[in-house]
This record gives C-alpha cells, structure tokens and sequence, in this order.
C-alpha cells in the first residue's frame, strides 16, 4: 500500500509540475500589474491634487462645473480658475488621458492574468485520482470457486475424450500397418498354390 501511495503521489506531482510553475509565474505577474496600477493612480491622484485635472467621468464634468461656478444654478463665474483649469489641461491633459488609457489597460491585463491563475490554480488543488492507474490489491467478496471446479471437471473431460480418440487413432493406423504385411503374405502363399 506505501509503494502505490508513493506512486500515485509521483504521478500527481509529475501532472502538476507544470501548473505550479505557471502558478509562480502568473502570481509574480500579477504582483507587478497591481503595481503598476498603485502607481498609475498615485499620479492620477499627483495630477487632480497639483493640477486640478479631474479624470473624465459624469462625476468629474460636475465638479468641474460646481468648482467653477458654471453649473446651471451658478450664474457667477470665476474667470480667474477657468483660466487656470484651461491652462492645466492644455499643458497637461493628454498625460492625464494617457496615464487614464494605461490604468484601464493594466486593469484588463491583471483580470486576463487573473482568471489564468484561477485556471492553473484549480487544476493544482484538485485532488486526482489515480488509483484506475495504480490500485491496491482487493480480495474478492463472492465465492468464485463452483464455477472454477465446474471448468475444471469439464475441461478434464474433454481433454480425456481428445486423449481417447487421438490414442485410437494411432493405435487403428498401426494396427492395419502391422496386419497389412501379414495379409498380405496369406493371400500371396495362396495364389503360388493355386
């Protein structure tokens, strides 16, 4: 039982060897994505709190306006942040647009990497079976001997009855060898008296 255990064991390593490199590779891989992302909204973040460039979304449109004073219960407007806001995304929107582009596409890195890892992962933790491969010895339940002693008694039967007939065979066959020359010497005295 310890040398199929150990077998099985071996096999089952030997199917998830390559899984649990793939793990350790998609595991680091994501490690540096998330990085990455922590990275790119730091200077998401560098960019709304130095420059007041908002990311462009419903909920920043409306702070815009509110933090200019343009929204449509505002009636005053303050040209001076207007000016300053327009000036800001001229110079430094398209990083702001850009550093927006790369975080989305980090993101759907990391879920790519992800649902890899989740994939490899399943496939380390599933538990194999393998005992169709290697089993243990089981002692058969049910008498089996009836049927064993009944095909013995026939087959030694038939093999008696083949015995039999091959025996006969061969005894006729020398039988008529032997009394051929003996015939043969009676009939051949009679045609030399006649």
């Amino acid at each position: 039982n310890d040398i199929i255990y150990f077998l099985n064991k071996k096999i089952e390593n030997d199917i998830k060897r390559p899984y649990l490199v793939n793990l350790i590779a998609y595991k680091k891989a994501i490690d540096k994505k998330n990085e990455d992302i922590d990275s790119t909204i730091q200077r998401l973040i560098a960019y709304g709190v130095d420059y007041e460039i908002i990311m462009q979304t419903l909920q920043g449109i409306e702070v815009t306006k509110g933090y200019l004073g343009t929204s449509e219960s505002s009636h005053a407007v303050n040209k001076e942040a207007v000016r300053k806001m327009k000036t800001n995304i001229e110079e430094k929107g398209p990083f702001v647009t850009a550093l927006q582009q790369e975080l989305y596409a980090l993101i759907s890195q990391r879920s790519d990497l992800q649902s890899k890892y989740d994939g490899a992962n399943v496939v380390v933790m599933k538990e194999h079976d393998l005992l169709s491969i290697v089993s243990p010895p089981v002692v058969n339940s049910s008498k089996v001997y009836p049927r064993t002693l009944r095909t013995t008694i026939l087959i030694a039967v038939l093999t008696l009855i083949l015995s039999s007939l091959f025996v006969i065979c061969l005894e006729k066959k020398h039988f008529h060898s032997m009394f051929k020359g003996v015939f043969k010497s009676k009939t051949t005295k009679k045609s030399h008296k006649k």
